[in-house]
């Protein structure tokens, strides 16, 4: 399998729109708990565990098509 270059996964981040790019960054980068992520953002803990399974399939998908074209 290809490697993706670390710069590569930082792009695929960084076209995660924002609410979703936020969520994963909290949660799945900084360790938060979503109880913590929810108070940060001043949203709903369901909102928070929402904008993380569609940012992950968005970011995962992001990382495919990077992948591919590599």
């Amino acid at each position: 399998l290809e490697r993706l270059s670390q710069d590569s996964i930082v792009e695929a981040l960084a076209d995660v729109p924002h609410d979703f790019r936020d969520v994963i960054v909290l949660v799945d980068i900084g360790d938060f708990a979503y109880a913590d992520a929810a108070q940060i953002l001043d949203i709903p803990i369901g909102t928070v565990m929402s904008r993380l399974h569609r940012g992950r399939r968005i970011l995962k998908k992001n990382l495919a098509d990077r992948t591919i074209t590599a």
